[in-house]
């Protein structure tokens, strides 16, 4: 048997998209399938190459990093998935968010060769991320495959409570498969700290995630309590986080003594930055559709790590998080409150937060190990004729 799976991510683990996807790829290889990966990843010259792990991938980004070549480079996506199904014969389908002609010609062929399309979803986004609101392209794509693209007899696997409860009103086979790591290799020799408690922040921002908020309740400690903690933010500058976050130079002059600005930074980096963090923070709005219909790949990644996460409860995170075991939960998500989780922390002694370490990084065991879904995701991703079921 073999499987297709398409995305437009930078395969295999350069982004969280293309690391969930080489996720489902190591799934069905473990499964029996020979296992093809068509992306948008660094350059493999139109060859198809084979990962260390037997999953063969195929990107087709060409060599030039000009922008006019980027952009054909994209254009050009549809026409050479559609030449590669011509030569190729599939047993399972699985794809990302692509462009409107890919989807197509992927349903084309798997109606033809009576072959099952599963659609990773992943996120709904909201017009407040947008300049443009409703209007803006990437909106109105991730709009459309949520509302209308994505139709039966394609299925979905949801990766949100919420995604998953939208899909099935649509009548459309669906399972929920939360973020989804490899925890054997995604795990940290913790590091003794300097006597402060080291928190972690790693991401890009934007619009997405609260960080303006925690650096102001970073400002509301007294002067004793900033001596004992420091803030590392990993794949952010100093620029982006006035431009993009929305922080007053004035502020981040009081408080760059507790600060460690980064940039972006490999992945690489940011795993050893886990190895010195005491705890992540994700801080989220509870009221916008994207923080709900995603799932944040960081909280899973930490907890892997055995980092316990400062978080606020969005999405499915009240399902995993619990307070003062494997999280701090916030009860709120004002500069205030923010604070009030900081002095906390900062109260906890060496075997609390040891414990919580532990406790940590069983719950990424028990409930993000890509292993424990093997199973249902092998049997929900078979051809109907071969589950016995007649939906």
């Amino acid at each position: 048997m073999r499987a297709l799976l398409v995305t437009l991510d930078k395969y295999p683990d350069i982004d969280a998209g293309a690391l969930r996807v080489h996720m489902f790829g190591k799934i069905l290889l473990e499964s029996g399938y020979e296992v093809h990966v068509v992306s948008m990843g660094p350059t493999t010259h139109y060859k198809q190459t084979v990962e260390p792990d037997g999953i063969w991938h195929l990107s087709l980004r060409g060599t030039s990093a000009k922008m006019y070549f980027k952009a054909m480079y994209y254009a050009l996506f549809p026409v050479r998935l559609w030449r590669l199904l011509q030569k190729n014969k599939y047993d399972v389908i699985f794809h990302t968010q692509l462009d409107e002609l890919s989807i197509k010609i992927l349903q084309a062929y798997a109606n033809k060769h009576h072959v099952p399309v599963v659609y990773d979803a992943v996120e709904w986004f909201s017009e407040s991320q947008f300049v443009n609101g409703k209007k803006a392209r990437g909106f109105r794509l991730n709009d459309n495959y949520n509302r209308k693209w994505i139709a039966a007899p394609s299925s979905v696997v949801a990766i949100s409570s919420f995604l998953e409860k939208h899909f099935i009103n649509r009548h459309i086979k669906t399972i929920r498969i939360p973020v989804i790591l490899d925890t054997s290799v995604t795990r940290v020799v913790k590091q003794p700290t300097e006597g402060k408690v080291v928190l972690l922040y790693a991401g890009s921002p934007g619009k997405k995630d609260y960080l303006a908020t925690l650096i102001e309740a970073l400002d509301l400690l007294d002067k004793k309590e900033q001596e004992k903690i420091k803030l590392m933010i990993l794949g952010c500058s100093t620029e982006q986080l006035i431009s993009l976050c929305g922080v007053s130079e004035t502020l981040l002059r009081r408080v760059q003594h507790m600060l460690d600005v980064r940039g972006h930074v490999p992945r690489k980096e940011v795993l050893e930055a886990y190895s010195y963090a005491d705890f992540s923070v994700l801080i989220r709005p509870t009221n916008q559709r994207y923080a709900q219909a995603g799932f944040p790949t960081k909280f899973v990644e930490s907890l892997c790590c055995s980092t316990p996460v400062i978080c606020n409860l969005t999405s499915d995170l009240g399902l995993y998080a619990q307070d003062n075991e494997n999280c701090v939960v916030l009860e709120g998500i004002s500069a205030q409150e923010i604070a009030a989780a900081l002095r906390r922390v900062i109260q906890m002694s060496k075997d609390e937060k040891n414990q919580m370490q532990l406790a940590a990084r069983k719950t990424a065991e028990i409930y993000f190990d890509y292993k424990n879904f093997k199973q249902a995701f092998i049997q929900f991703s078979r051809p109907l004729e071969m589950t016995g079921t007649n939906l």
